[in-house]
């Protein structure tokens, strides 16, 4: 197996871990507890 292969199968299977842990949308930042208003 080529390394591009092993990389791109890292991204899944590191996604997929990711994707299990929490009900995150891949993506999207998480939501901030207040709206980033700057002065």
């Amino acid at each position: 197996m080529n390394p591009t292969v092993i990389a791109i199968l890292a991204v899944i299977v590191g996604g997929a871990l990711t994707a299990l842990q929490g009900p995150t949308t891949p993506g999207c930042p998480p939501p901030s507890p207040r709206p980033s208003t700057r002065p």
